[in-house]
């Protein structure tokens, strides 16, 4: 698979579009995504990224290419803080969560958090937490270890970027790190035991972790495409013709609206299918907007016969990448939902 930042989202955008949220890049002067030349070589990465950046009109973002592997996220973000000359505050952030948050600029030395006891988390052991005290000062960071309902959101701050340049010199050559990867965590925890900084929490106002290969596929499965007929499943099926037609009689299946409307709420995509013509789905449109149903477009004119659906499938989007349900006309769909 390509990597995951480079993953496709239900909505189309890539994962690191998603994560580039406006909240989050407009508070700065520069944005700096780092990649391998491999993944220019292997993905075009550099080409998608600034096709993006373009299409956003993110002039202030910049794609920075390392020639070779780094050991761990620190590293990372050092080599691009020393390729780029970095100077004065720098936040760094996770290519794998969206995370948005509110601060008042005044001081760059926070961290983001959010509380797990009101937004209950995956996989909570292999995150990191933080301490605070009365005064929402952080008193450390502590990786892969849940020692407060504080989960670290990924979102680590600085006023002096020089900061963290140090103290990944000094960890790094320590030894203590020989067989052990070191955290981005690991650098603040220093700087905040040393006193070095005194970082502020900041909630969290929305978070998304994509950190697993089970939290994208959560992710893809909370926004399926859902296509469905309309009459003998949306209303009491009728005809072009006779007493009771597509033009005078439209009665809803109360309980199937409520599902549809249910789904197109939770960001799924609703597309109706139909041999109703344009006259004929006039009705159906009116009866959706007094519903309050998002949907992304009727098809018109199907035919009245059976319907295939056919998709490709791969490990961006696994097998079984389609499926499909007959019921019985007129009958309620949560029996098969």
């Amino acid at each position: 698979m390509k990597p995951k930042w480079l993953l496709t989202h239900p909505t189309g955008e890539l994962m690191i579009s998603k994560v580039l949220t406006p909240l989050l890049v407009s508070g700065y002067e520069k944005v700096y995504i780092t990649v391998l030349k491999y993944h220019e070589q292997e993905h075009d990465a550099v080409t998608i990224l600034n096709q993006i950046i373009a299409e956003r009109d993110l002039t202030h973002c910049e794609v920075v290419v390392l020639d070779k592997s780094t050991n761990s996220a620190s590293e990372t973000v050092y080599e691009t803080i020393k390729q780029k000359n970095v100077k004065g505050a720098v936040t760094i952030k996770d290519s794998d969560c969206v995370v948005d948050f509110v601060f008042d600029h005044t001081s760059y030395d926070f961290l983001v958090g959010l509380d797990i006891n009101t937004h209950p988390i995956t996989n909570p052991g292999n995150k990191s937490y933080l301490i605070t005290d009365e005064h929402n000062t952080i008193q450390d960071v502590v990786e892969k270890s849940v020692v407060s309902n504080i989960m670290c959101a990924g979102v680590y701050s600085l006023d002096n970027c020089q900061h963290f340049l140090n103290a990944y010199d000094l960890l790094v050559h320590s030894g203590l790190f020989k067989d052990r990867e070191l955290y981005v965590s690991h650098v603040f925890s220093y700087l905040i035991q040393k006193q070095i900084i005194s970082p502020q929490y900041v909630e969290c106002t929305y978070f998304a972790d994509w950190g697993t290969l089970q939290d994208w596929r959560e992710e893809q499965q909370r926004h399926k495409t859902y296509l469905f007929d309309i009459d003998g499943v949306l209303v009491l099926n009728v005809g072009k013709y006779g007493k009771k037609n597509w033009y005078n009689s439209n009665v809803p299946i109360e309980e199937n609206i409520k599902l549809v409307k249910e789904l197109s709420d939770k960001g799924n995509q609703i597309i109706f299918i139909t041999a109703r013509d344009a006259e004929g789905v006039q009705p159906i449109i009116e009866m959706l907007q007094n519903h309050q149903i998002q949907y992304h477009s009727i098809i018109t004119d199907c035919y009245h016969s059976q319907r295939v659906i056919i998709n490709d499938h791969s490990a961006t989007n696994p097998y079984p990448s389609c499926s499909s349900i007959s019921i019985n006309r007129n009958e309620i769909l949560k029996n098969y939902l």
